[in-house]
């Protein structure tokens, strides 16, 4: 089943424009131009709007895509079917996260598909929650892990893992000792009522960490004095182990950070409060054996961490 015409268009409607899309393609933008010029005249109206260099799908445009959409997954599905059957398994799976997840789950499972089917090809997408939730709907996506979720019944969830946020504090800092030890939790616990009017060190709103630190504030009652806000989570440590205020973490991440000065981590906010991370994908999506296999890979990655 050739589906290049609808390949084609999905990506330039991914991209915007057609440079990009014609990396993603391998042809060169001369040829992806006079494709799209083409397809145009045989449609006998315009698909995208130039917009300088950008392109913005038309009406028409925007039911091309539509169908587009629809014929490349029936593709998918055919061919993760076919494969399958197959014993010399070949295909390709592409999948989205936040990018401080590549860090630690990754390697290792990509290393064990590469080595249990080499000729799978693997893509990976790093990027927002909005975006990847859009790219999943959207068909472009076979799985995402990700710590949120939406109401839309065509997602089907998998728990992945649960973690916790914790608060990062030098040794030195007064308020290092006030931690108070839980019955079966190996971090102690910290009140951040203790820390009003102190300077936090806090991530941008629209990162997960940051609405997870606000719940916790907001349980604990505490308010800030002066704040720090920077998005990178490992920085934000380190300017907690230099004494500029206390800053907050996800437990997994923590460890695999390292720090010239050390600190202390702490769980914080209500106890009973996880952060679930979930493997979701399309409930009308069929996926391989080989994708199966790589959910599983991440999952092992997980737990050896």
């Amino acid at each position: 089943m050739n589906v290049r015409e609808e390949e084609y268009l999905l990506a330039i409607a991914r991209y915007g424009n057609i440079r990009t899309a014609s990396e993603e393609l391998n042809i060169s933008p001369p040829a992806l131009s006079i494709f799209l010029s083409n397809l145009e005249k045989r449609a006998g109206t315009a698909l995208f709007h130039r917009v300088g260099k950008q392109f913005v799908p038309t009406a028409a445009g925007e039911l091309y895509i539509s169908y587009a959409r629809l014929i490349t997954g029936y593709k998918q599905e055919l061919d993760a079917k076919i494969s399958d059957l197959r014993n010399d398994v070949t295909g390709k799976v592409y999948f989205g996260l936040h990018p401080r997840r590549t860090t630690y789950i990754v390697p290792m499972a990509l290393k064990a598909i590469s080595d249990r089917y080499p000729n799978v090809d693997v893509k990976i997408l790093e990027s927002t929650s909005k975006d990847l939730f859009e790219r999943l709907i959207s068909g472009e996506l076979d799985f995402i892990i990700i710590n949120r979720t939406v109401k839309n019944g065509a997602l089907e969830y998998q728990e992945l893992y649960n973690d916790r946020l914790v608060g990062v504090l030098s040794p030195t800092h007064p308020l290092a000792s006030s931690g108070v030890r839980i019955e079966g939790e190996t971090l102690e616990w910290l009140d951040l009522k203790l820390f009003d009017g102190e300077r936090f060190i806090l991530q941008h709103p629209t990162q997960s960490s940051r609405m997870y630190t606000d719940m916790a504030l907001e349980y604990s009652g505490a308010h800030p004095g002066k704040t720090l806000v920077i998005e990178n989570l490992e920085t934000a440590s380190q300017m907690a182990a230099e004494s500029l205020g206390i800053a907050f973490n996800i437990l997994s991440y923590t460890k695999n950070f390292a720090y010239t000065k050390p600190v202390r981590y702490y769980l914080v906010g209500d106890m009973k409060f996880y952060i679930t991370y979930y493997i979701v994908k399309r409930r009308d999506r069929y996926l391989p054996k080989y994708a199966n296999f790589l959910i599983e890979a991440l999952r092992m990655a997980v737990l050896g961490n």
